[in-house]
């Protein structure tokens, strides 16, 4: 919805909450499995997620190839 939301505790917090339909895939983002529409792997890899192109960073990328092996 575009609303920017600042937080006092870290995003793993958070993260730790959700349903596990939810995946880390950078520092910065949590994303939800069932609104990935694409991988793509220029740039290192990103994910499109609803309009929105995310990267997705080193340290998250083993873990999201699995995820999304797992799904297809």
């Amino acid at each position: 919805n575009g609303k920017q939301l600042v937080l006092s505790k870290p995003l793993k917090y958070f993260q730790e909450k959700m349903p596990a339909s939810f995946l880390r895939i950078h520092q910065s983002y949590v994303v939800n499995i069932n609104h990935i529409k694409k991988y793509l792997r220029k740039d290192g890899g990103n994910l499109q997620v609803g309009e929105h192109l995310l990267p997705i960073s080193k340290s998250y990328k083993e873990e999201v190839k699995t995820v999304l092996e797992r799904l297809m």
